[in-house]
Order: structure tokens, then C-alpha cells, then sequence
């Protein structure tokens, strides 16, 4: 009987093993631009999507990530002064608030602790993580609503979206590689000038 349960535990914690959520290895490079003059924001980053899930029915029939799902990410990020931070086993949100403070702190840019009614609030949805691979090339792409608030008022949203492929030479390297320039290219599309302020 003892050794029959030491069976069926070593078996369930092959099966566990088999199917644990992988993690992605994403990079981030931070724009070189000009100084964001602005005054302190809040940053929210909202997860949204319907489906959590990122990888397609052909990637995951090319089995480059053991269990066929990946629920987390390493991300390292650097600035154009060649600072870099990492945070390992990263939701999606997480990963996204620190690639967002990264840029924004290297800009100069503040960010809130809780938001205040007379400055400015952004709030990031996302709403698509996306990748694919089409005959021998990967396609991610990364989608996000950004919504700006003064208070509680609306005064600016915009969809934006990142996309990049790249022809699968190493398969799990090349796949990680074209989710971080559409991560990247996301993150970097935000334009924040309309509310430069002096």
C-alpha cells in the first residue's frame, strides 16, 4: 500500500511537471528621446483579455515550450545609458508596470503611488498577446487601450498596437525575440507629448 501511493505521487508529480506554466524570456529597450517634461502620473495596468492564453495552435504543436503554455515572464529591460533591471516570474501586468516605469523614469517622468484629481492619470488595458507561427516565421503581436483621466474625466484614448516577425531559425530563442520587439514597439508607441507641460 506505502509503496503504491509513493507510485501514483511520483506520477502525478510527472504529469505536474509536464504541464507546469513555462516562462518567456522577453527583453525591453527603452526609446532614446528627448526629457518628459511633465509633471507625476498614476500608472494602472489593467489585464484584459478574454482569452490568457498567447500561444497559437502551431506553436504549441511545435512543443518549444514544455507544457504548451507560458503563464510568466523574465524581463530584463535597458535604457539608452545602458542601465538595465530584471523581474523574474512576471505576470503580464507586472511585466508591463515595469517596462512602463523603466521608460517613463528614464524620461524624467514621476509616477503616482494613488491617483490624484488634479494631475494626470493612465491606465493601461491590455487586450491582446499574441503569438504565431505561419509556414517558418513567428508573429507576436501586443495590443493595449491607453485611456488618460484628469480625475475622473476621460480626455484621451488610443489603441495601440505591436507587431514583428521573424523567419524561426532557433526556435525558442527566435520566438522570444520577435514577442520582445512587439512588446518593445507597444511600449514605446505611447506618445505622451499632447500633455507635455512646461
Amino acid at each position: 500500500m506505502f509503496l503504491k501511493r509513493i507510485g501514483m505521487a511520483i506520477v502525478v508529480s510527472m504529469f505536474l511537471a509536464g504541464c507546469a506554466t513555462q516562462v518567456m524570456n522577453v527583453a525591453y529597450k527603452v526609446p532614446k528621446e528627448p526629457p518628459l517634461k511633465m509633471k507625476p502620473i498614476y500608472l494602472k495596468i489593467k489585464d484584459v483579455r478574454t482569452v490568457r492564453g498567447f500561444l497559437s495552435p502551431a506553436v504549441k504543436k511545435k512543443d518549444i515550450f514544455s507544457g504548451g503554455t507560458v503563464g510568466f515572464f523574465d524581463l530584463v529591460t535597458q535604457t539608452p545609458r545602458g542601465k538595465s533591471t530584471s523581474i523574474k516570474d512576471a505576470t503580464v501586468e507586472q511585466a508591463f508596470q515595469e517596462a512602463f516605469r523603466v521608460r517613463f523614469e528614464s524620461g524624467g517622468l514621476g509616477l503616482l503611488p494613488q491617483p490624484d484629481p488634479d494631475k494626470l492619470s493612465l491606465i493601461i488595458e491590455i487586450e491582446r498577446l499574441w503569438l504565431d507561427l505561419v509556414g517558418h516565421k513567428f508573429k507576436a503581436e501586443v495590443s493595449y487601450t491607453a485611456r488618460f483621466f484628469r480625475g475622473q474625466k476621460e480626455i484621451h484614448k488610443e489603441r495601440i498596437s505591436g507587431r514583428a516577425e521573424r523567419f524561426q531559425i532557433l526556435a525558442r530563442r527566435t520566438a522570444e525575440e520577435t514577442v520582445s520587439e512587439a512588446f518593445t514597439m507597444a511600449v514605446n508607441s505611447i506618445d505622451l507629448s499632447v500633455f507635455l507641460k512646461k
